[in-house]
């Protein structure tokens, strides 16, 4: 097979053909899963930030290898499920960072806010597959934990929109966290996030916006 210089620094091309060829055998699976966790390496808090309007390079081959690998294998692994989740995360953040920097993008900021809310749902979608399934070692603790990192997010960006509804957007965050620390004690990136994520709403916190009786 050729790269084609067009693809940049991460060719992809060559790998189609073999990811749509991919089946349910174990041997498959982890072919996978391993492509699922070295793109995942790029969705992190430090990582490069996704575009909104064009594709930044990794951004276009993780969407892309994503939607080409197979819906039966896809739908069986917690760990492809788990990183598909959190490239949409990313892209949430990138939406919510150009909410805070209107010059990011030159898109409307309606339809930024609607983007917000389009990439958290498919992002939950994804998490809540992952733990419909068992076929995969990858914890549920970590899943969880992730599913609290996109609901404290979107509660971020709804208080910020002085939009009420971020009180129970919270609260859906707290609850994905407690059962994070709940099913693993000892991830140090759940109890992390936990107080992180609480000290931050505290330190900014508004009787008008959250009445102590709650």
């Amino acid at each position: 097979a050729i790269i084609d210089p067009y693809e940049g620094e991460t060719p992809y091309s060559v790998l189609l053909p073999l990811l749509e060829r991919l089946t349910a055998k174990e041997e498959d699976r982890w072919f996978a899963e391993t492509l699922a966790f070295r793109l995942g390496q790029h969705f992190k808090t430090g990582s490069p930030r996704f575009s909104i309007e064009t594709d930044t390079s990794i951004q276009k081959v993780a969407r892309i290898i994503f939607s080409t690998i197979p819906r039966e294998l896809k739908e069986m692994s917690r760990v492809i499920l788990h990183h598909e989740g959190r490239y949409h995360i990313h892209i949430l953040h990138a939406c919510a960072e150009a909410l805070d920097n209107p010059s990011f993008t030159t898109l409307p900021h309606k339809m930024v806010l609607d983007l917000v809310k389009d990439e958290y749902e498919f992002a939950q979608r994804k998490l809540e597959q992952a733990l419909g399934n068992s076929y995969s070692l990858e914890p549920a603790s970590n899943i969880y934990n992730t599913m609290a990192m996109a609901s404290f997010k979107l509660a971020e960006v709804l208080r910020g929109q002085q939009d009420s509804t971020f009180r129970t957007q919270f609260k859906l965050a707290l609850q994905s966290q407690e059962n994070a620390i709940i099913g693993d004690p000892a991830n140090g990136h759940a109890l992390s996030q936990f107080v992180r994520k609480t000290l931050e709403v505290l330190e900014k916190w508004k009787e008008e916006e959250w009445p102590l009786e709650e």
